[in-house]
């Protein structure tokens, strides 16, 4: 598997020497990826401050940078197309009424090249059957619950690649 990850350093403006080249970079690969040759990955930019890393990775993730004596916050998101989903976003729960839970979330960034077939909902709670349930929009209600129990609930996309990473969070059942 090689999947390459180039990545553009942008120089700041009225510095006339070239801050890039031959700048040794070196980036964490996302978890659950390994480098090709599984070492970190390393790389060596040109004057134009392009260096490319070359990832085996069969999920999407986050690649941190570092570089010597150079700062670089946040990460770059890695998204391999022909991978299972990312995860939904802003996953919301509430309990409005006695026994029920209102569900809603946003569809994720990247869905490796794959429209969302559906969402699986699953409802956890200790000493509790579990709830599955499945959606094609991206909110749902549930009812049947178990009043004053504590449950996680997992969102899940599925794509016709198969299940994505699931998004979860604590509900309180009133």
């Amino acid at each position: 598997c090689h999947h390459e990850l180039t990545i553009w350093w942008t120089q700041p403006p009225g510095n006339p020497k070239s801050l890039f080249d031959s700048r040794r970079d070196s980036a964490l690969p996302p978890t659950g990826s390994r480098t090709c040759r599984g070492e970190l990955l390393k790389g060596v930019s040109n004057k134009q401050g392009k260096v490319t890393f070359k990832i085996c990775s069969t999920q999407h993730g986050l690649v941190r940078f570092k570089t010597p004596g150079v700062l670089i916050p946040g990460a770059v998101t890695f998204y391999v197309r022909g991978a299972p989903s990312m995860p939904v976003q802003h996953l919301k729960v509430s309990s409005p009424r006695r026994g029920t839970a209102s569900i809603s979330w946003k569809a994720p960034t990247y869905t490796g090249g794959q429209p969302i077939l559906s969402y699986q909902i699953t409802l956890t709670a200790a000493g509790k059957k579990s709830v599955v349930a499945r959606a094609s929009k991206t909110a749902l209600g549930i009812s049947g619950l178990a009043n004053a129990t504590r449950y996680t609930v997992s969102v899940t996309p599925v794509t016709r690649i198969g299940p994505g990473r699931a998004t979860s969070v604590l509900l309180s059942v009133a």
